[in-house]
């Protein structure tokens, strides 16, 4: 009996191993770490967005090009789109250029297929859905989050002639065919010593977004730079000078305050901004020493009379003083030194 039972747990082991060999190795996956369509993160929500999209996938590791152009589709009902894609990052990073038309539902689709180098495959399916422009007027947009894609550049004119100023933008300001009929708010942060606009854009950017403020507030990231980077033409400031209102350094020198009120000249601009209401500006350290000086010196509250403006100042080194008071620290109250040389 025991002999019979023995040969028969030895017939069952020696099954298991002919049949199986173990279990088989686990499927490769890639998977997609972000995705997003001129800058911002995509959703079935995106709506009013340009005939001229742009989408870019990034992935945890490289695709094969040729497996990824037959996996990826952009269609309209059962209609497809044509597209061009460009790969960089080491080919985990693909841009999707679409030519599309107006007041028309897209579907963007990667399928389950081996897309990957080493014939790795999402574990399902991703697609979305969006909906471009009615017209070419562009009256809304999502919000440019991916801090990458939202670096915007303007020419301003120096004492010397025309250069060019960078900043962070959520939206594009300048876009010529844009009427924003949702923004009612601008928010301008500006950097510290640093130098530094992404991040400060970046942190504004997380926090419109936890109080769902994004979809109506325009959010600016000046960039004050610390030398030229392309041609001489690049407004730069090679101190910290910029925090006070000099000029920059370069030869088409610009006021740093200049640069902003050239700004919010075009924020106040009621043919492109309609609904615009309040500007905020901000900084910390030496951004905070920048808002609180333009609070004091800036000639865009005189120009633009409809427009509240509001100061915030966090951290700051210095402090402007309008007269010839101080603060007596002992008690917080304003008095008048003397016997003091350095005053």
């Amino acid at each position: 009996m025991k002999k019979t039972v023995l040969s028969s747990i030895v017939l069952v082991i020696l099954m298991m191993t002919s049949c199986g060999g173990g279990e088989s190795d686990p499927m490769p996956i890639i998977e997609i770490v972000s995705s997003t369509i001129n800058g911002s993160n995509t959703s079935n929500d995106n709506v009013s967005i340009p005939i001229d999209a742009k989408v870019e996938l990034v992935f945890t590791s490289a695709l094969d090009p040729a497996a990824f152009s037959a996996a990826f589709s952009v269609v309209s009902g059962n209609k497809p789109v044509a597209f061009t894609l460009t790969y960089s990052n080491a080919s985990a990073k693909v841009t999707a250029n679409l030519v599309l038309e107006y007041n028309t539902t897209y579907t963007v689709n990667t399928t389950t297929a081996p897309i990957g180098a080493k014939g790795e495959r999402l574990s399902t399916a991703k697609n979305f859905t969006f909906k471009t422009a009615a017209d070419d007027i562009i009256k809304s947009m999502p919000p440019c989050t991916n801090v990458g894609d939202c670096l915007r550049n303007i020419e301003m004119t120096g004492s010397q002639g025309a250069g060019k100023f960078e900043f962070y933008s959520n939206y594009p300001i300048y876009e010529e065919k844009a009427k924003w009929e949702k923004l009612t708010h601008a928010v301008i942060v500006v950097h510290g010593a640093s130098h530094d606009p992404q991040n400060y854009f970046s942190y504004m950017t997380n926090t419109l977004q936890s109080e769902s403020t994004s979809d109506r507030t325009v959010l600016i990231a000046p960039f004050f730079r610390s030398s030229a980077t392309e041609t001489a033409r690049d407004f730069y400031w090679s101190s910290t000078n910029w925090r006070r209102g000099s000029p920059s350094t370069n030869t088409n020198r610009i006021s740093s305050f200049e640069s902003i009120d050239v700004i919010i000249d075009q924020l106040s601009n009621k043919d492109r901004f309609p609904a615009l209401k309040k500007i905020i500006i901000t900084g910390h350290s030496s951004g905070a020493a920048f808002t609180h000086v333009f609070a004091a010196a800036n000639k865009s509250e005189l120009k633009h009379p409809s427009i509240d403006f509001e100061y915030v100042v966090a951290n700051s080194q210095f402090f402007y003083y309008p007269s010839g008071q101080r603060v007596n620290e002992s008690n917080n109250q304003l008095y008048t030194p003397s016997g003091c040389a350095a005053y």
